[in-house]
């Protein structure tokens, strides 16, 4: 199967281990930067646009890799 191109709410709150009320802040924060895809109600936001964003934010590399650890994890439970 190939692999999950975009992060949905749920993935942006097991990942960052945030409530769906900040996940939900975070993808408005894609909305406002043009890089939302939205699909009904479910809002969408591509990987590479978050991993883009989650490095810029996390300065450490050692946190860094832990984190695409377990993005990678959820795009594998997503399949």
């Amino acid at each position: 199967m190939a692999e999950c191109l975009y992060y949905d709410t749920k993935d942006i709150m097991d990942v960052l281990k945030v409530g769906k009320r900040k996940a939900n802040e975070i993808m408005h924060m894609f909305d406002q930067r043009g890089q939302l895809f939205r699909f009904g109600k479910t809002m969408r936001v591509r990987k590479k646009y978050f991993d883009d964003w989650l490095n810029q934010m996390d300065g450490q590399e050692s946190r860094r890799r832990n984190l695409e650890m377990k993005m990678q994890r959820v795009s594998t439970q997503r399949r």
